[in-house]
């Protein structure tokens, strides 16, 4: 049964979507962090239809994956790369995929509250 399928049926939580996916990627012989990605794709791309809007979703997925991998200010790379795609209402999910796959620490995230609460 595919991934889209599995969703489908389940309607699930993005903690269960993110589940789904990494156990998707681990049965094809991928890395969990393909499952992370996967789960990105899902989140950003619930409104792709056409293959042009699917390959831009590929595109930000690939970009706030990579953003939440760097050493410095990763929550605040993120949020930016969403906004500039026009997607900022979309970060509450993308956050939550990132830090249920383990590609964002919640350190990273209270850091960024602690910054946010001193401006």
């Amino acid at each position: 049964e595919s991934l889209s399928a599995r969703l489908a049926a389940c309607e699930p939580s993005v903690y269960e979507m993110v589940r789904l996916a990494e156990e998707e990627a681990l049965a094809c012989g991928l890395a969990r962090r393909h499952g992370v990605r996967l789960a990105l794709e899902a989140v950003l791309g619930h409104d792709a239809s056409s293959p042009r809007a699917t390959a831009a979703v590929k595109e930000l997925a690939a970009s706030v994956h990579s953003a939440a991998a760097e050493p410095r200010a990763p929550v605040a790379t993120v949020l930016a790369l969403l906004d500039a795609a026009g997607a900022a209402a979309l970060a509450l999910n993308v956050l939550s995929v990132l830090c249920f796959g383990d590609a964002l620490g919640s350190d990273a995230l209270m850091a960024w509250e602690q910054r946010q609460q001193q401006q």
